[in-house]
């Protein structure tokens, strides 16, 4: 059952169409559950075949999870609110005031009655009580009209930021961050799509079950310095994040703060201060550069808050099927400088490698911003091709960029996204450096001639430049001096060999001269026989090295001219574990086989 896009929907009509890695798929409305009818969804479908199309059926809205399977899910991804879509524009419809649809999820209850609380729609908070409905909130006991009075002036409307919910035995627990920017904690009990009974404002259900409260654990922060960075500095920095993960209210499993103070008293900006999170498996980043350190950690802890911030938000928006809030805006003179080295001084100093998920451009955007970085490569699941999303320069938007000409739309999305309608160029790693230095742009999406796949070149902020690949594209031809080295190393085996067999006698005389000498007239029939194959025999292998020699040596031409670890037949690089274990080799793996099949068979004849 493969992943797909739902690409648009007409409601009037019923139908509508899928699209997956290229291919479209068209799809009736009484094959679809409701809920996925939304252009822009990540669906689950199957493949019939009717009158020779393949149609979508069965198709069911995918549960959002993260690329990596340690990362905890972020809720339902459901696409665009664009009005231009095909088909009724998502988010639209008016919220039902009970949401009957929610009568068997009492954690879904739970979880709406905080959004609201969280949106200050008291209104709609307040009817999805019981009307036998009891709140413990401090130390009283609260009911009918109380409830009702106590809710809009409790403060809370409007003044926190729901987090998440879960289940507590017969209970459902929630956490939010309170008007006082921490965490709280409250439990509620509902049935049938109301809650029943509540526990806020630092009251607790009665019973063991949930225990003592227990204090939260504190990660470790690792802080790494590069440069003259002062004591001070680094238990400011400490303090700083500290007070941020305050706002956290899930698991912290690691942190690290890097601050790098460079020696270049030329650097605009010399002093930076990076944090990354581990948050219950999913990276958060910041990253910031100013004119002394005490600022750059500053603006450090002011990007981090904007990030956590706009992170809960966002799985919030995803969560609820809402529009995905506007990306956390941030001035480019907050990032580090380039250090501007000549062309012919830069090198690839940092290589990235790692496999890409099928992702929706939703998906992708979510993670550039998580990761606070300026491009991610990723796999787009609706066209099945290598592709970039970046930020744009100028208004703070995001691009999209495909390895393949751009003959379609971008996809329904709850991002706004502008497409680059140019394909990426086709080039072999030397050109696309020789590209990126004679241009203007911080990185450079391009085919690889060798691989066949996308790959990233990019200008690192120490003036080098870095490279990011797919995992599972062929490991690319090594460096020609290393070819010459394995070359010249088979060669020294290979004479090493032929000499060995020359000094047994294989002098290149006539075989039969040869044997006749030592063929006497009282010499058994059978000797003469065994010395005569084991002279054949040794004179074969003779010619065997003789002709890897020949191959050898036209392998150093090959290497010379540019056109070794290329296959003879379909002309794709041999990966270089291949040209490792045989040097030589003209042929990849499939076409070796070939070749040595129809020799087989010409030797036959």
């Amino acid at each position: 059952m493969p992943d797909g896009l739902l690409q648009w929907y007409d409601a009037r009509e019923g139908v509508g169409r899928i699209v997956r890695q290229g291919r479209r798929y068209p799809v009736r409305a009484a094959d679809m559950e409701p809920r996925a009818r939304v252009p822009g969804a990540r669906v689950h479908f199957d493949i019939r075949r009717v009158d020779g199309t393949a149609i979508a059926t069965n198709v069911t809205l995918r549960e959002g999870t993260r690329v990596s399977r340690r990362q905890r899910r972020f809720g339902e991804m459901a696409g665009a609110r664009r009005p231009s879509a095909r088909g009724t524009a998502p988010f639209t419809t008016a919220r039902p005031a009970l949401i009957r649809e929610l009568t068997d999820h009492p954690e879904a209850v739970v979880r709406l009655w905080a959004d609201l609380v969280a949106a200050g729609e008291t209104d709609d908070a307040l009817q999805l009580y019981a009307p036998d409905a009891v709140v413990h909130a401090g130390g009283e006991d609260l009911r009918g009209r109380r409830i009702r009075g106590w809710l809009p002036d409790s403060g809370l409307p409007g003044r926190v930021r729901s987090i998440e919910t879960s289940g507590a035995g017969d209970l459902v627990v929630a956490r939010w961050i309170g008007p006082d920017d921490r965490p709280a904690t409250w439990w509620a009990r509902a049935a049938h799509g109301e809650i029943a009974e509540q526990w806020i404002e630092g009251a607790r259900p009665p019973g063991e079950l949930l225990g003592p409260p227990e204090a939260p654990e504190e990660p470790t922060i690792e802080v790494v310095t590069r440069g003259e960075v002062t004591a001070q500095a680094k238990e400011y920095a400490v303090e700083k994040v500290r007070r941020a993960l305050r706002l956290v209210d899930e698991p912290v499993l690691h942190a690290r703060v890097t601050l790098r103070q460079a020696p270049d008293p030329a650097v605009e900006r010399p002093s930076r201060a990076k944090v990354t999170l581990d948050i219950n498996g999913q990276l958060l980043r910041a990253d910031v550069a100013a004119h002394h350190m005490q600022a750059a950690i500053d603006l450090m802890d002011e990007r981090l808050r904007d990030r956590l911030h706009h992170r809960a938000e966002r799985e919030k928006a995803l969560r609820s099927m809402a529009t995905a809030p506007e990306s956390v805006t941030w001035q480019r003179r907050e990032r580090p400088g380039y250090v501007q080295l000549p062309p012919e001084e830069r090198e690839i100093v940092r290589r990235k490698t790692y496999a890409l998920e099928e992702m929706t451009i939703d998906e992708a955007v979510f993670d550039l911003d998580a990761l606070d970085i300026d491009f991610y490569l990723f796999q787009e699941l609706a066209t099945g091709d290598d592709a970039v999303v970046y930020r744009l320069p100028d208004d703070g938007g995001y691009g999209l960029r495909r390895t393949v000409a751009a003959t379609d739309e971008v996809p329904p999305s709850a991002v706004e996204v502008t497409l680059d309608p140019r394909p990426a160029p086709e080039l072999r790693l030397d050109d696309a450096i020789e590209w990126l230095r004679v241009s203007d742009e911080p990185f450079l999406l391009f085919r690889n001639a060798d691989t066949g796949r996308g790959n990233v070149l990019y200008l690192r902020y120490d003036g080098h430049y870095g490279l990011v690949t797919p995992a599972d594209e062929a490991t690319p031809p090594a460096e020609p001096s290393t070819a010459r080295r394995r070359l010249r190393d088979e060669l020294e085996r290979l004479e090493a060999v032929r000499t060995a067999l020359l000094s047994g006698g294989l002098d290149g005389e006539p075989e039969g001269e040869s044997v006749g000498e030592v063929a006497t007239i009282d010499q058994h029939q059978a000797d003469l026989g065994t010395e005569t194959f084991e002279r054949s025999r040794d004179l074969s292998l003779l010619e065997d090295v003789e002709a890897q020699i020949d191959e050898v040596q036209r392998a150093l031409v090959r290497v010379s001219r540019g056109t070794y670890g290329r296959c003879d037949v379909c002309g794709r690089a041999i990966p270089d574990e291949r040209l490792a274990a045989k040097p030589a080799t003209r042929y990849c793996v499939e076409h070796q086989a070939a070749v040595e099949g129809a020799f087989g068979q010409l030797t036959q004849r």
